[in-house]
């Protein structure tokens, strides 16, 4: 009989790493202390000796141990580093600091520039994290990676979990924050990295027009920063913004190409593999050492040692030693998307291939079909053809990727690309034989600068075709909105696996497990989007400067948005809370809001601002109703001002306000952006920091649900770690 499935150990290893962090992650949440799975240690010890004495297989008990004792230093070391960055190294007071440091990255966000400095000191104190550090226009000295920067500014500490979330900044060390108007000086200081990110991007937007040099930037290095909002959000809506993450597609193609030249040059396997992986290390570090690039040069280094010792590769056990050695490096990498993204990928199409490689070898025209050709030589000629080779891997590929990532984009972005299939197939092998000329000429041109002006723009003329037909192609019709949050994630992968090989099933056993798994993923899902059946839920949730409030019942989804939009937590959020496509949206905060609106992503007919405000165009095929008082999915709403907005919900009063209005009576519930313990109100919800009992900046999301005049706090949604 055959095993379930082919065991794999480090497979085993990564996995238990990952829980381990998991767990830490849900204990520093909550703030459980450590101590409590520190129990857990004895009692695993001694059920292994207990089976120890019991059995005589040895080797069972070995992989137990193993997987047992990598769960808990997953566990610890996540936990370690929760704990540091939670610990200050100095004591911050509201003044000004003489901060020193060397910038480990510089690059632009919407409204300036920034830098991250390394080994930065306060006061001659040793700070034990990185800096965020904006600019202003005038911020002083020309500084670049590599270089040694001197200023005075306040220093702000953030924290660890703003809005019942991980801070993304925690994953690349980054403590502490401040701003440098003026007064900044630099000294030069050799970086190699630094020198040849500079030398790169140099020579780019020196000799090409900015919209181009900002994605050969992008596709090179992997920065997007300079890439503006509209040539992103083109890639995004066809399913490739994946060409900018420098991971195993680009490192493939450097790969690739090293291992031609040396075979060119006749250089035996040891010098081929030293150099091939000394370069692609080289690369990743140029492109600031990014976990997907990392992960793609530790695959190639297994690969080329596979090849060197003549062992057969294992693609799932290369792509866990990646995990195991990334995890050990900083168990925080598992919380980002960048990293999900890539290993979620890369598993994809280790995972399912091979399953969707036979799918395409099998298909062909129904007999049913075949049947009515008359023409016997023309049937027998139309029953052998088959999906091209080249063609079928690329779908295998492209396929087989976006099974694999399909939950982390739901999640990460709200929405996945209907054209993503295809554009991976058709544009992805053009990109990459036009990332291959770009990468060679982009080496030559900036190591010998005079021949920049002639080759660089011949080498980009391509790409820039390729750029206008997707701001043209408007593949933002093909967007499909998100419902992948909660339980989708695990019920989504038990169902996907069901049709993958990695699972030795019988063909009528698998066919019912898919089924059971598509019914069981499809019954969670329509009721995540459609539950309550009675009475109003109201989900609450916030980012730096803003917030949101979903209101959801049967009678439809109302979206309430503040003053300062952020496109990608509303997104989020939407996604989160299976309510995308609401039925309405009503904007506080004057006229910035409307303005802002098509950055939001979000499908929706009707919106709703206050009538004082400036009137503006439909736009998105959306209406704009300039109301005082109205009725929205049985909710009776009134604006008080610009600002502020009553509602009548299920019998309940709330209250929103994102300025300084309250209300005149009492109301069940107050969500504010601002602390005000004067109001009376049964339950006062803050976006921001503050000492109340529910604050949002502290706890994260909030739910409530109101129905037949009753308002009652339910437990917070759970937080989406994945």
């Amino acid at each position: 009989m055959k095993k379930l499935v082919n065991f794999r150990l480090p497979v085993a290893i990564a996995c238990a790493l990952s829980a381990g962090a998991v767990c830490a992650y849900f204990f520093a949440l909550h703030k459980i202390d450590a101590v409590w799975l520190t129990t857990a240690l004895p009692v695993s010890a001694l059920l292994i000796i207990i089976l120890t004495a019991t059995t005589r297989n040895l080797k069972y008990l070995i992989i137990i141990a193993a997987v047992t004792a990598f769960f808990f230093a997953g566990y610890f070391n996540c936990f370690a580093r929760f704990n540091a960055y939670s610990r200050d190294a100095v004591t911050l007071s509201d003044r000004h600091y003489s901060i020193t440091g060397t910038v480990k990255e510089k690059s632009a966000f919407k409204s300036g520039e920034y830098i991250i400095v390394t080994n930065a000191e306060a006061d001659g104190k040793k700070l034990d994290a990185n800096i965020l550090v904006y600019l202003g226009e005038n911020y002083g000295d020309l500084c670049d990676n590599g270089y040694k920067v001197k200023f005075y500014s306040e220093i702000t500490k953030l924290p660890l979990f703003p809005f019942g979330k991980l801070n993304k900044n925690a994953e690349n060390n980054v403590k502490y924050t401040c701003r440098v108007y003026g007064g900044l000086k630099s000294e030069y200081r050799f970086s190699f990295f630094g020198e040849a990110r500079t030398a790169i991007r140099k020579t780019l937007f020196d000799n090409l027009d900015y919209d181009t040099a900002a994605i050969c930037y992008g596709m090179l290095i992997g920065e997007t920063s300079y890439v503006e909002n509209e040539s992103m959000q083109s890639f995004r809506y066809g399913g490739i913004a994946h060409i900018f993450a420098v991971s195993g597609l680009h490192i493939g193609i450097v790969y690739g190409l090293l291992t031609f030249l040396c075979k060119a040059l006749r250089l035996n396997k040891y010098f081929t593999t030293i150099i091939c992986i000394f370069c692609v290390f080289m690369y990743a570090g140029i492109c600031g050492f990014t976990l997907s690039s990392i992960r793609a040069a530790i695959m190639c280094t297994v690969l080329s040692l596979t090849k060197l010792a003549y062992l057969k590769y294992d693609g799932l056990n290369s792509l866990a030693f990646a995990v195991i050695i990334l995890l050990f490096l900083s168990p925080l990498n598992l919380f980002s998307a960048g990293f999900q993204l890539s290993v979620c990928a890369v598993g994809g199409i280790f995972i399912f291939s091979k399953t969707f490689t036979k799918t395409f070898a099998a298909v062909k025209l129904p007999d049913i079909i075949l049947c009515k050709i008359k023409n016997n030589k023309l049937k027998r000629f139309i029953a052998k053809i088959k999906v091209p080779p080249k063609i079928a891997s690329a779908l295998n590929v492209s396929l087989a990727a976006q099974t694999g990532t399909l939950p982390v984009m739901l999640v990460t972005f709200g929405y996945i690309s209907g054209a993503g299939l295809l554009l991976n197939v058709i544009i992805i092998p053009l990109l990459s034989a036009l990332f291959s000329v770009l990468f060679l000429c982009a080496a030559i041109c900036s190591a010998i600068p005079p021949v920049a002006a002639f080759i660089m723009p011949l080498a980009a003329a391509p790409l820039d075709a390729v750029i206008s037909f997707l701001i043209g192609a408007g593949f933002e019709k093909a967007i499909i909105y998100g419902f992948g949050a909660g339980l989708f994630i695990p019920l989504y992968y038990v169902g996907v696996l069901t049709i993958s090989d990695k699972l030795n099933l019988k063909i009528l056993t698998r066919a019912l497990a898919t089924v059971c798994a598509a019914v069981i993923l499809a019954t969670f899902v329509l009721s995540a989007k459609y539950l309550p059946l009675k009475g109003y839920t109201v989900f609450i949730s916030a980012y730096n400067g803003g917030g949101d409030i979903i209101i959801k019942s049967a009678n439809g989804t109302v979206l309430i948005v503040t003053d300062k939009i952020n496109s990608y937590y509303v997104a989020e959020d939407l996604n989160k809370f299976y309510a995308f496509n609401p039925d309405a949206v009503i904007m506080l905060g004057e006229e910035n809001p409307a303005i802002s609106f098509p950055d939001l992503n979000v499908n929706s007919h009707h919106i709703y601002v206050f009538d004082g405000n400036l009137h503006l165009q439909p736009f998105k095929n959306a209406v704009i109703y300039y109301e005082t008082s109205f009725n929205v999915c049985g909710i009776d709403f009134r604006f008080e001002d610009g600002y502020t907005l009553s509602a009548e919900c299920g019998g309940t009063n709330i209250f929103v306000s994102c300025g300084k209005n309250l209300p005149a009576e009492k109301c069940d519930l107050l969500v504010s952006l601002n602390e005000n313990t004067v109001a009376d109100c049964d339950y006062k919800v803050y976006f921001t920091l503050s000492g109340a009992d529910y604050c949002i900046y502290d706890s994260g999301d909030i739910v409530f649900y109101a129905n037949e005049g009753k308002l009652k706090k339910t437990n917070n949604f759970p937080n989406v770690i994945f």
